[in-house]
């Protein structure tokens, strides 16, 4: 499975195997982002123990993020077959369970449908620029845009996203009942993550959430499907 994931790559200067102990540690320990593997790993002694000493650079961590689509469902099913032939799974009746995780993007920087098509205007203006001469240099960027042409094309389309999403949740707004209705001024997006819920989480913190509903095999308790949702509840599932 991890060679699939890694052929026609050039050799693999960091063991995947190894690799993934390290990264299932730190997500079941609530530590999902790449960034914090990279230093968790050189900090954190039981991750030395269980990855052997190995020191990817951050570049490595995220790209094994990527590549983790490629083989983690196939680990999965594998995981299901084994236990069926062993004897302690037999999937024949399923109970749903959902849980609430924070999104990555910052809920401190949530936007009303004014601010997030005012953004959008500013950066089709400079990426504009960008495409019309290489290497344009632009005078005072606020700090919102990105940094580079690749970065402010890249933002550009995520601030697109917003703008057509939020445009959405007021249009369902007003479906509402009028006493259900929220203030325009109250409906917001994310423009990191533009397609994640806004509501509160298990802590009671409002932001960015996603809806992680899980498959369990009630008699194993195995997961047998687990998907992610951008909604706040469980209704329609």
């Amino acid at each position: 499975v991890f060679d699939d994931a890694y052929a026609g790559c050039g050799v693999a200067n960091i063991s995947p195997d190894l690799f993934l102990r390290v990264v299932l540690f730190e997500i079941i320990d609530g530590r999902p982002s790449p960034a914090q593997w990279f230093r968790d790993i050189r900090s954190d002694d039981r991750l030395k123990y269980l990855g052997r000493f190995i020191a990817p650079a951050r570049s490595t961590c995220y790209e094994f993020r990527h590549r983790m689509s490629k083989f983690i469902k196939k680990i999965h099913l594998e995981l299901l077959k084994m236990a069926a032939q062993e004897g302690h799974l037999e999937p024949i009746k399923g109970v749903l369970d959902g849980t609430i995780v924070r999104g990555i993007g910052s809920r401190h920087k949530l936007l009303t449908d004014t601010a997030v098509h005012k953004r959008t205007e500013e950066l089709e203006i400079v990426v504009a620029n960008d495409c019309k001469q290489a290497g344009f240099q632009h005078s005072a960027l606020p700090q919102w845009m990105g940094q580079t042409p690749l970065g402010r094309q890249r933002q550009l389309v995520r601030y697109r996203n917003s703008c057509k999403i939020i445009e959405q949740r007021l249009k369902d707004n007003l479906l509402r009942p009028k006493d259900k209705q929220l203030d325009p001024k109250h409906i917001l997006v994310c423009p990191s993550e533009p397609e994640v819920q806004l509501s509160r989480d298990k802590e009671g913190v409002f932001g960015p959430v996603y809806n992680i509903q899980n498959l369990i095999d009630s008699k194993s308790q195995f997961i047998l499907v687990s998907d992610v949702f951008s909604t706040a509840t469980d209704a329609r599932k």
